[in-house]
């Protein structure tokens, strides 16, 4: 989905983010707790009319299957990340707690050095289900 937005549309989106979160007009929108995150999220995509973009936020970690299942994983990399980047990053990997009784999360990670896929270092800060070819979720 590609959306060009004005200058004037972003500023009445921010302005609906800020009402959105009780905030007066100038003041700096919060986005260090998830839920002030979610809120101005929902707001802006609101403003935005962007509803199909709210499918793509990350879920909490705690509501993500431990039973093998492979999904996308919002990665908070410490070591060998996918992305040449600060923040948090995509890829996939499972946790199989249901089936070994350890609370592991395992997932894909990059090695610049070599150039291949490794595993991953770091922790997990949200999952979305794997899509399959035809853009339908997998769980």
């Amino acid at each position: 989905m590609s959306t060009t937005i004005t200058p004037e549309a972003l500023g009445r989106a921010l302005a609906a983010v800020r009402a959105a979160l009780g905030l007066d007009d100038q003041a700096e929108i919060p986005t260090r707790t998830y839920d002030a995150f979610v809120a101005g999220w929902v707001a802006l995509q609101d403003a935005l009319g962007m509803q199909a973009a709210l499918a793509e936020m990350p879920r909490p970690m705690d509501t993500a299957p431990r039973d093998g299942t492979m999904l996308r994983l919002l990665i908070d990399f410490t070591d060998h990340a996918t992305e040449d980047s600060d923040g948090p990053a995509w890829t996939i990997g499972a946790n199989s707690f249901d089936k070994t009784g350890e609370d592991l999360w395992q997932f894909a990670g990059w090695c610049w050095t070599h150039d291949h896929f490794t595993e991953g270092k770091g922790k997990p800060v949200g999952w979305l289900p794997l899509i399959d070819s035809q853009g339908k979720a997998n769980g």
